[in-house]
């Protein structure tokens, strides 16, 4: 079977490269014809029909990597232990039990179901890389820049975040990619650093990559004309090396050490999801050996942290269970262990949202000559707040008689509410303002027809919303951070001068807030 399957996802796949090809070659003569050149455009949309059919045929390659995956799941790893019988942390109570209900239950301790989930979207990523490639070349028309900048990255990804913590991990299109490709790899550990390592007062850990990685993979990609946000054709090229790079990380490490520390997006999911509302625990007293990413001892579901929810845990042990609960949004920040990393990439989220985007919009930095727009406010944006931050954390230090790098990796991830409500606000409006044009897009894909009104809401409201957002998110975040930064002082039993600081701080970023411009998101 194991071979079948693995003959059957190779022709698959070179029948949707075929159809791509396809798709390419009458896409461009339907181009031309309305161009005004003397070719006649058919009256069918073939490129659409070759898409529909490559995608099926991608759809088709990928079931049958997930058979072969499964195949090989019985197989034990190499260097894998022996189960647990040990507890490692206590059992959670409290939350409604998903393994309760015999429909949620079966799905949750089924290796195939995350399988499927993972193949569907990855066939949706080839989608848009493809459609990048023969799509039109206007952003807003193109299928492959309306799902990856208007759907996936702000509206999907951020309220899930906000809201379940990093659920998006389980139907991350890269993370079937990678656990598949790390079984042929060489399965080494990731690299493990410690506080001796250090940029400066920066101590250097495995986040550390994902930190610079989504500095430097954000600055191009909005606020420019050249954005990569703006070209279908970029955009294509811009996740294909993020697929690559995928590949070769999980060639070369185990684990989902891509999912854990190099993907540019994990170091911002973990310290926006302690914002989360809503806990996803499992209650197992005994450890469980399988689990892919070792957090916290490597025995536990949880939401916190860099679980990438691959559901081992619970495949191993389908009579145990796993909760769903409420807390308090940012409770995590008080009982999460503080990382170096987590606290810097909690500062760059403010210094990105809002700071850099007025600073975008002061006169002196629009235009300039030497790096276009947005970019050279968006680095010193980063560096100004990160530095800033240090200084404080050292005043607190100072005052309070406390270690500096304890007081930095500990108040950092309270300043993400700041940043998070700011960009939450954006992405609303962008909602607002562009669903209609969303569903013309990807409507006809699937079968759908054109006759949505790009702006689903009055533009009155959507006018109102923005300025009270662009108003009020930003100090609404500000209280939301206070009330944090005194609640960690209580909790670690801080004088006044190890935590003051902090608050002054955060007062400081909303007041340079509403002293800057606010971009318009028109």
């Amino acid at each position: 079977m194991p071979r079948k399957a693995t003959l059957l996802a190779t022709a698959a796949f070179v029948l949707a490269g075929w159809l791509a090809v396809k798709a390419l070659t009458v896409g461009r003569a339907g181009e031309a014809g309305r161009a005004g050149e003397a070719v006649t455009p058919p009256d069918v949309r073939l490129d659409l029909l070759f898409l529909r059919l490559g995608l099926l045929a991608i759809a088709v390659g990928a079931v049958a990597v997930v058979i072969r995956a499964k195949a090989q799941r019985g197989v034990p790893a190499k260097g894998a232990e022996s189960l647990n019988a040990e507890p490692v942390l206590p059992g959670h109570a409290g939350g409604v039990n998903l393994m309760g209900s015999r429909a949620i239950g079966k799905l949750l301790a089924s290796p195939t179901f995350p399988a499927v989930i993972q193949a569907f979207s990855l066939v949706l990523l080839a989608a848009a890389i493809i459609a990048g490639f023969i799509g039109p070349a206007t952003a807003n028309q193109n299928l492959g820049t309306v799902l990856i900048w208007s759907l996936w990255w702000s509206p999907v990804m951020m309220l899930s975040l906000v809201l379940f913590g990093r659920v998006w991990c389980f139907v991350c299109p890269l993370a079937g990619l990678t656990s598949v490709v790390e079984r042929f790899g060489l399965r080494r550990r990731a690299p493990e650093f410690n506080g001796t390592m250090r940029l400066g007062v920066f101590v250097v850990t495995p986040l550390a990559f994902s930190v610079v990685g989504f500095i430097l993979m954000r600055a191009p990609l909005f606020g420019t004309s050249h954005a990569i946000s703006q070209s279908p054709l970029k955009t294509s090229f811009y996740f294909l090396v993020w697929v690559m790079l995928a590949i070769g990380v999980s060639l070369l490490y185990q684990r989902r050490a891509w999912c854990r520390y190099f993907c540019p997006v994990t170091a911002a999911m973990t310290v926006i999801s302690k914002l989360a509302p809503v806990d996803i625990v499992h209650e197992l007293t005994a450890g469980v050996s399988n689990c892919v990413t070792k957090e916290y001892g490597g025995h536990y579901l949880t939401s916190d942290k860099r679980c990438v929810y691959c559901l081992r845990c619970t495949q191993a042990f389908p009579q145990s269970a796993v909760r769903v609960r409420l807390r308090t949004p940012g409770a995590a920040v008080l009982s999460d262990l503080p990382l170096f990393a987590e606290a810097a990439m909690a500062i760059i989220l403010v210094a990105i949202f809002p700071i850099g985007h007025g600073l975008s919009q002061i006169p002196p930095f629009r235009r300039t000559a030497f790096i276009e727009e947005y970019r050279l406010p968006y680095f010193l944006a980063i560096a100004g707040s990160l530095i800033v931050y240090a200084l404080v954390s050292r005043l607190a230090a100072f005052l309070g008689r406390r270690d500096f790098r304890e007081l930095f990796a500990r108040f950092g991830p309270a300043f993400a509410p700041i940043g998070v409500l700011f960009s939450l606000g954006m992405a609303v409006t962008s909602v607002m303002r562009g669903a209609g044009n969303w569903l013309n897009v990807v409507a006809p894909v699937f079968g759908g027809y054109r006759h949505w009104t790009p702006n689903l809401v009055d533009p009155a409201t959507i006018s109102a919303w923005q300025h009270w957002s662009m108003s009020w998110m930003t100090p609404i975040g500000t209280v939301w951070t206070l009330m944090i930064i005194v609640a960690l002082a209580r909790r670690n039993k801080l004088p006044a001068g190890g935590w003051m600081p902090f608050a002054l701080l955060a007062a400081g970023f909303v007041v340079v807030a509403r002293l800057l411009p606010m971009p318009n998101m028109g």
